[in-house]
């Protein structure tokens, strides 16, 4: 009886802490006002399906279109958000190819319209759109070349999104004069938006950093466009002000 119980309580806190994060339950509450133009919903990460699924549901009398790409095996019934699937954690053409469908879509949005992102983990490998000359055989190199470096995760996204044209603040610049919201479920200790699937929707805290320690840390495997891109004069940080919804994560 005594195991019998401590697997009852193991098994009630696993599925609370589930139901904590649950786009069924989380996403609503944090939606913003409803616009008085289209809602252009995209997403990426491994939750994205689900959490499109839930804007569905919450808003069935806004004009909702959009597409949200996730990890195979991952995708949920959607009626008007696309649902895309692509490979993670090492990227594939899928991801790119959905990541170029995002950035056409946010760049019709209008002044009165809303572009809702939805980022989860996993976005970062999903959503690849390297920045040329970089190929995408190349950006999966450098992918495989960081997750056996050692890197930190903050070393590793600095990485990203320096290489990338959606990362660090990319979907952002992409949306133009529609109104931005972002809702996040985090999977990173500390919560913070640029570390989330790399940040596509904020600004780059890193863009004028010199990454040449990291570039020295990487060694001769780095793919040359890689390189160039790496250590080039880091451009000014961008400035501005995200309207940015954190509405699960590890530690609630």
């Amino acid at each position: 009886m005594k195991d019998a119980r401590a697997c009852a309580l193991l098994r009630q806190m696993l599925d609370a802490a589930i139901s904590a994060a649950d786009p069924a339950t989380v996403v609503a509450p944090h939606l913003p006002e409803k616009p008085r133009g289209r809602c252009i919903v995209v997403g990426a990460g491994k939750s994205a399906a689900a959490m499109a699924q839930a804007v569905e549901q919450a808003w069935p009398d806004v004009d909702l279109t959009g597409v949200v790409v996730t990890r195979y095996g991952h995708a949920v019934p959607t009626q008007r958000i696309l649902v895309r699937e692509a490979a993670h954690p090492v990227p594939d053409a899928a991801g790119e190819a959905a990541a170029q469908e995002i950035l056409r879509i946010v760049q019709t949005a209008g002044p009165d319209d809303l572009v809702l992102a939805l980022i989860s983990g996993g976005g970062s490998a999903l959503m690849p759109q390297p920045k040329p000359p970089l190929t995408l055989a190349e950006k999966k190199e450098v992918n495989r070349l960081l997750l056996h470096s050692g890197l930190t995760i903050d070393e590793m996204n600095r990485v990203r999104r320096r290489l990338s044209q959606i990362k660090g603040g990319g979907l952002a610049r992409a949306v133009g004069a529609a109104r931005l919201v972002t809702l996040a479920i985090s999977d990173v200790p500390g919560d913070d938006p640029a570390a989330i699937a790399s940040g596509p929707t904020v600004p780059d805290p890193t863009a004028s950093v010199d990454l040449s320690p990291l570039v020295d840390r990487l060694g001769d495997a780095l793919p040359r466009a890689a390189r160039a891109l790496l250590l080039a004069t880091p451009a000014p940080a961008p400035s501005f002000v995200p309207d940015y919804r954190l509405i699960a994560t590890p530690q609630l």
